[in-house]
């Protein structure tokens, strides 16, 4: 097993001070896929996000949780989150989520029942196919946006949205490093996260768990 070992300056940063060394190896993942998704893809910013309604699916997955605080505490956007259990519901809550609906069940008669006839962006971490993007692509407003983390199992229909002029954006955070397309971002966005753990900005989202080597 080595001690050592030689990693990309440009896509590190330092530790959080107040996170064990176990609890931060977890955050670089869900922190820069986050993070690009909604900042990169989505292109906000907390000067043009502030408000803007935010879907999140689901609420209590790795990249969800740190969506959930990224989108509510940076950005300043109203936070709807997905969460089929009592105490996930609980969790995205305590999070940041302004409202919670059930994935498991009909999200336009939910968020209708709340008030919200349409969201500006969805960000998406769930599995999908045509006929669960047309249903998601639905409930988007004119010039939204749905920014997922997982491909498509299927080819899509986007066309039928082409009048909305919806933004279709995929994330992996796996390629910056891989193709070597300016790196350095993820540096300065671990940096930036680092900071706001430090500062108690967000809930350390992280559950651990020894298992046996």
């Amino acid at each position: 097993n080595a001690e050592f070992v030689a990693v990309d300056e440009r896509i590190v940063a330092h530790k959080p001070k107040t996170l064990s060394f176990s609890e931060a190896a977890a955050y670089p993942l869900v922190a820069l896929t986050g993070a690009e998704a909604l900042c990169e893809q989505g292109g906000f910013t907390p000067e043009n996000a502030a408000g803007k309604l935010l879907l999140v699916l689901p609420g209590a997955g790795g990249t969800g949780t740190f969506a959930i605080q990224y989108a509510k505490k940076v950005l300043g956007m109203t936070v709807i989150a997905t969460a089929s259990r009592p105490e996930s519901e609980e969790w995205v809550r305590k999070l940041g989520a302004d409202h919670v609906i059930n994935h498991r069940h009909n999200l336009g008669e939910q968020l209708a029942a709340i008030g919200i006839d349409a969201v500006d962006v969805i960000y998406n971490g769930v599995p999908f196919d045509n006929a669960a993007f047309v249903e998601m692509a639905k409930l988007i407003r004119p010039c939204g946006k749905f920014l997922t983390i997982l491909p498509p199992k299927e080819p899509l229909a986007i066309g039928q949205f082409f009048a909305k002029r919806l933004t279709f954006a995929l994330e992996l955070m796996f390629c910056r490093p891989m193709t070597n397309t300016e790196p350095e971002r993820q540096g300065r966005i671990l940096a930036e996260v680092s900071r706001l753990l430090d500062a108690g900005e967000f809930e350390r989202a992280i559950n651990l768990v020894d298992l046996p080597l």
